[in-house]
């Protein structure tokens, strides 16, 4: 066994028994530390027996070894920048994304919680019905450890795990070293793979296990169609769409000289795999609970859609233009003109402008719009390079010499035509555009595959292969590092970390036992308060009808020590009937036994067992020992103090090199901040602005709201100052809302930002 085959082999061995552990301690309620640990030591006690016995073997037969040259040099060494790159700012960083704070990582500490992978009762199905073994390695070791960076850590080594098997794949079509670490640098410095590295999101894991995949399938021995099955049966359990990796392969396995071999060895790694991984009883629980291997058909229907030859021609085209992203575009009349030049070109090709769930009055799914922005923010260079090799595959597979690389081609484009036309398209979800990164990295491997070895060795072949890996990855790497020192120097707040529950959280003591009924999407990754080692225990109050009986019962059986409802009034759940709170809150008012503690959030609504004790927030220290934005003058700090609460638009700009947070129309775009005061008094808030891109005229009307008074105070602005009020803070908890009169009539930024972004506040200090 050759040393790609040893690396894949490592990476199938390691993802399984991860599966199989975790289902087999799961039937006995037993995944805890201890148990988990023990398995991992006999399986590395395994794993080193093999990796000697297969040193013993007899050895692979060795090609000829290939000079190191500077364009490998080169690549590679844009390939372990980037690598290396979003390591450094990946770690200091908490989870506070939204997919990964309402199922990716919170699924796991239910896991925990539970001692068990299997179904559990859930306000968020996708917690329950998706594919998790990307997640595995997340779970793995924040179990062991209870520590959130470890678990980001380990799980962030996917990225450099999908490089290494796009590298591997590369070779294996005949590509040399040049062209294969040429198309791995392409892969690790696209935005969309750097973004993609610095969250709890399986698409490089995914990448890592389809390359697998497709070296053991183009490969063609009957023998390694076992591996080949294996490896799709991990990328279906990390992806659900990667099943449509096994029709090409079961055709490329019919084209070979041992069909029938192939294909049993085949079905019995799929098989197998999907046994080991956990993939079979995820479906088997799915199809007995709701009736479908997939989950919910509800839930399959909002992010699929069905077949109507416009939507999918439309979706084609849009896929066509998001591939195309410029690596270089810094003139706005130029950006101007190509974004026309794409939108003309889509209604001569008569593209649906509006798909069937899409409108300009709510913000999900999205209206796409096509954009060339400044930095790149989708996959550069490596995106038009990825349809150049999926045009080149329809005219070179008939050549000798490259059916390898065709082959890979295929893969790559049937699993390109399942995401796009498969998938519901979702602009404010950035799907199905983020998904494109695992085709693209085998388009991209192809392509190196179908480059002739002495074309490589020319001069001039070789300074633009390396001209254009520097020119893809240069401006998306250094808008990625902009952050990085700022990432380290300022932790991340406790405010922001804790959004949207800081104020609960200030209030419930570690340890405590919280019942929650939340949205379809509620962030209750933060009530396991992650920044103390994950103490507390949270039990979802599901979907079902919220009556004093169902209470009784959740109550019989968690012993809640807090019960939390996101919304006072009703819960959404999307695909689900929304429920009505109001009988379950009556009833908990009567009750005797309960206390509702008093929050300034408007819809929160939080109850606590009387034989239950609450934190004093006016004591809770913050973690940065000052807020980035909001500051009060020594003179005044015996008196006020920074509240629980601090709510803004976009958490992630409190991280950013220059402290600012930005904030857009009206008060739900704005600024929340609770302060504490000793006694009554007069105090000035002191706010520093500057005017935001988002409208083109300079003047802004800060409007600030205090303590629910019906009359708000109003500062204008022009372009950059100061606004100053004059705020009667009451005795105890104080609440104030600030935010921007005007909307906006700028809809994009040069740099493809949606966001509604009308004032960047600076600063606000409270002085006598």
């Amino acid at each position: 066994m050759d040393s790609a085959s040893r690396y894949f082999a490592v990476l199938a061995a390691v993802s399984l028994e991860l599966g199989t552990s975790v289902q087999l301690l799961s039937l006995f309620g037993a995944l805890r530390p201890a148990p988990f640990l023990i398995i991992q030591v006999l399986f590395a006690m395994g794993a080193v027996l093999w990796l000697r016995r297969c040193k013993a073997g007899p050895a692979a037969a060795s090609s000829p070894s290939e000079p190191w040259t500077w364009p490998a040099w080169g690549c590679l060494a844009v390939l372990a920048g980037a690598l290396v790159l979003s390591a450094a700012r990946y770690a200091p960083v908490p989870s506070y994304v939204g997919d990964e704070r309402h199922y990716h990582a919170s699924r796991c500490l239910y896991w925990i919680q539970n001692q068990s992978v299997f179904p559990y009762e859930t306000h968020n199905d996708r917690q329950t019905v998706l594919g998790y073994q990307a997640e595995l390695f997340f779970l793995s070791p924040v179990l062991l450890s209870r520590n959130e960076t470890a678990g980001r850590m380990i799980f962030w080594l996917g990225f450099p795990a999908a490089a290494v098997a796009l590298f591997l794949l590369a070779r294996a079509l005949g590509a040399t070293r040049e062209t294969s670490l040429a198309a791995a640098a392409l892969y690790a410095a696209t935005p969309q793979a750097l973004l993609t590295s610095n969250f709890i999101k399986p698409e490089h894991w995914l990448t890592a296990y389809t390359c697998g995949a497709a070296f053991w399938v183009v490969r063609g021995r009957a023998g390694g169609w076992l591996w080949a099955g294996v490896f799709t049966a991990l990328a279906f359990h990390t992806k659900a769409y990667a099943l449509a990796l096994a029709p090409a392969a079961v055709l490329i396995a019919l084209l070979g000289a041992q069909r029938l071999k192939s294909l049993a060895r085949y079905a019995a790694g799929l098989l197998a795999g999907a046994l080991l991984s956990g993939a079979l009883s995820l479906a088997a629980f799915n199809l007995r609970l709701h009736g479908s291997a997939f989950g919910p058909p509800e839930l399959t229907k909002v992010v699929t859609v069905e077949f109507q030859p416009g939507v999918q021609w439309t979706q084609g085209l849009r896929a066509v233009l998001s591939l195309m992203d410029p690596p270089l575009m810094p003139w706005p009349p130029l950006r101007g003109a190509a974004e026309r030049g794409g939108e003309a070109l889509l209604s001569a090709l008569h593209a649906t402008p509006v798909l069937p769930g899409e409108s300009e009055q709510q913000a999900w799914p999205g209206i796409f719009r096509f954009r060339v922005t400044s930095p790149p923010s989708r996959y550069s260079l490596a995106g038009t390079l990825a349809l150049a090799v999926l045009a080149a595959g329809l005219f070179l597979w008939r050549r000798p010499g490259l059916r390898r690389a065709s082959l890979c081609c295929l893969l790559g484009a049937v699993l390109l035509a399942a995401i796009v036309l498969g998938m519901r398209w979702m602009q404010d979800s950035d799907v199905p555009v983020r998904f494109l990164l695992t085709p693209v990295a085998l388009l991209l491997a192809s392509g190196a595959g179908f480059i002739a070895a002495p074309l490589v060795r020319r001069r001039g072949f070789a300074a633009a292969l390396v001209c254009a890996v520097l020119l893809s990855a240069y401006w998306p790497v250094r808008a990625f590092s902009r952050s990085l020192v700022h990432n380290w120097r300022i932790p991340m707040s406790d405010l922001v970390r804790d959004d949207p529950f800081s104020e609960v959280l200030s209030v419930v003591p570690p340890g405590a036992r919280i019942l929650f009924f939340g949205h379809q999407n509620a962030f209750d990754y933060p009530l396991f308060l992650s920044r103390r080692g994950y103490p507390n225990h949270v039990f979802p109050g599901g979907k079902e009808e919220v009556t004093p009986q169902r209470l009784a019962e959740l109550f019989a059986r968690h012993r809640p020590g807090f019960v939390l409802f996101q919304n006072g009034g009703e819960l959404a759940f999307h695909w689900a009937p929304s429920r009505r709170l109001d009988a379950a809150i009556a009833w908990l008012l009567s009750r005797p036994d309960w206390i509702e503690v008093p929050l300034l959030h408007p819809y929160q609504r939080l109850f606590r067992a009387r034989s239950t004790s609450i934190l004093n927030p006016v004591s809770q220290p913050e973690n940065s020992g000052e807020q980035p934005i909001l500051s009060i003058d020594p003179d005044l700090r015996a008196t006020v103090s920074l509240g629980s609460y601090l709510g803004v638009p976009w958490p992630a700009e409190l991280a950013s090199p220059t402290p600012m947070v930005w904030i857009g129309s009206g008060e739900g775009l704005g600024i929340t901040v609770a302060l504490h005061a000793g006694q009554a008094l007069t105090v000035r808030l002191l706010v520093k602005m500057e005017a935001g891109p988002s409208r083109r005229d300079p003047k802004r009307t800060l409007r600030l709201r205090h303590n629910g008074l019906p009359a708000p105070l109003r500062a204008v602005v022009s372009g950059t100052g100061e606004a100053v009020y004059q705020l009667a803070l009451q005795p105890g908890r104080n609440r104030l809302w600030l935010s921007v009169e005007e909307t906006r009539d700028v809809f994009w930024q040069p740099n493809g930002d949606p966001r509604n972004l009308m004032a960047r506040i600076l600063s606000m200090r409270l002085s006598k």
